[in-house]
């Protein structure tokens, strides 16, 4: 994964604070290392490419996590939407103080979003969908999830893709 190196919306001191690790400085600002809003919604709309193609390919399992990953990753984009971030922190390092913002778990990146009524009311039976995934899913035996699930696993993430 690219990390590009972005100016923070907080001043350095506020920034080094929270715990990011500045890399070289530009332009006398330090900068840090964080995956950009644009290229988390890029990969988030990749993984949902790939998702397809598994389905395709009868590999319901995986393509049912990658339609989850690729959600999470969108949330993580509408995140730093949300909060004026110019990218997400990217390494353990840059998480020490923001640890709340370090899971996988969708409700509470939904949460962070400012979102979560908009997105449970409007698309309840999609948001509905994707909750259930885990990130645990990527240990499922063959054969956990089938082409119907896979199907409705993936409609579901395309809508919210789109919405979020």
């Amino acid at each position: 994964m690219t990390r590009y190196l972005q100016p923070l919306p907080f001043s350095p001191g506020e920034a080094i604070a929270a715990g990011f690790e500045a890399v070289a400085p530009r332009n006398d600002r330090p900068h840090f290392l964080v995956i950009s809003r644009a290229e988390l919604a890029a990969i988030a709309r990749a993984r949902l490419a790939d998702a397809e193609a598994l389905r395709l390919a009868g590999r319901y399992d995986s393509a049912v996590y990658l339609c989850g990953y690729a959600v999470e990753l969108q949330l993580k984009a509408a995140i730093c939407r949300t909060l004026g971030w110019a990218g997400f922190p990217s390494s353990s390092k840059d998480f020490e103080n923001l640890r709340s913002f370090r899971t996988h778990d969708l409700e509470v990146l939904l949460s962070f979003t400012g979102r979560a009524d908009e997105a449970r009311g409007a698309y309840p039976n999609e948001w509905e969908e994707v909750a259930t995934w885990k990130p645990e899913m990527r240990y499922a035996p063959d054969g956990s999830a089938d082409e119907p699930r896979a199907q409705a696993m993936l409609a579901a993430a395309t809508t919210l893709l789109r919405v979020l």
